[in-house]
């Protein structure tokens, strides 16, 4: 019976699969946004491959060479090569971005599972804090949190972790509370299954179109934050290769080598861009009330 059950499964879901991904090749949303963000992690993973020099080399006698050359994007004060600090740049952006999401996912994931199933004074506490933390602009939340623990890479992972907590909070919980009153949630309820074992096997599965398109969103918002901090000086320290801090030093620099700025400004809109697309992209997909 359970063999059959499983045929059963399978053969209803294959066509579903296929119906899925015929989506994804049609929208274009997820086709551009999915093109660069793929090449973004590429370029994160095969940096010390691509990146022609190291990103801290100095070569004092060519500072501040146009791009072109030996020097596709140019150089920075230091004589540094601007194209193999934006590749190991986006290493740090794609870094900060998973954890600092990662944190924000699974803290408020688990705060939404809680609040939407078991309700009551669950829902109430857990729902102020959320509050709380939203009575707070992100960016200054952020800035306020490193005040506390002080400027650095790690802790601006931390900073912005805490920024999308709320966020997961109330976006696991949205689809928590539709999910809590299905069929098959009561019938697992009533069966006597665990309420753990009812809320990551039944809840959290049917929850995850949202989660998916959240954490797309997030992930562009946590790379532009962390090049908003780094460009404060609050994140990565000199001589890592932040795009913030690419920026920050550039922008004394925009009158007569314009380069230096225009290059990790680019990159990080690129970056940006991709994620917001492709979060678009996934909306217009795994949305049912958007499909025709």
């Amino acid at each position: 019976m359970a063999v059959e059950t499983m045929r059963l499964e399978a053969a209803v879901g294959a066509p579903r699969r296929l119906r899925t991904f015929g989506r994804i090749r049609r929208n274009k949303l997820v086709v551009f946004g999915g093109t660069l963000v793929t090449l973004l992690v590429l370029a994160a993973i095969f940096a010390p491959v691509l990146a022609p020099f190291s990103p801290y080399e100095q070569h004092n006698v060519d500072q501040l060479l146009p791009p072109g050359g030996k020097y596709l994007l140019g150089t920075d004060e230091f004589g540094r090569d601007i194209l193999s600090r934006v590749l190991y740049g986006a290493r740090i952006s794609i870094q900060v971005a998973a954890i600092s999401v990662s944190i924000g996912l699974i803290v408020g994931g688990v705060l939404g599972l809680v609040a939407s199933y078991f309700g009551g004074v669950w829902d109430l506490v857990i729902m102020r804090l959320a509050d709380i933390l939203f009575a707070f602009p992100a960016i200054l939340l952020a800035i306020a949190i490193l005040a506390l623990l002080g400027p650095s890479l790690a802790n601006v992972m931390i900073a912005i972790g805490i920024i999308f907590i709320p966020i997961f909070t109330r976006v696991v919980r949205a689809a928590g509370l539709v999910i809590s009153h299905e069929q098959y949630v009561e019938a697992s309820r009533a069966s006597g299954a665990s309420h753990v074992r009812i809320m990551l096997r039944h809840m959290l599965p049917n929850a995850l179109p949202p989660i998916l398109v959240q954490t797309t969103l997030a992930i562009s918002y946590a790379i532009l934050s962390e090049a908003a901090l780094s460009f404060l000086g609050l994140g990565a320290q000199p001589p890592e290769p932040s795009w913030g801090t690419m920026l920050n030093t550039g922008r004394g620099f925009m009158s007569f080598a314009p380069w230096t700025g225009i290059v990790p400004g680019a990159a990080i809109f690129l970056a940006v861009l991709g994620f917001n697309v492709l979060g678009d992209g996934l909306r217009d997909i795994l949305d049912p009330r958007l499909k025709v």
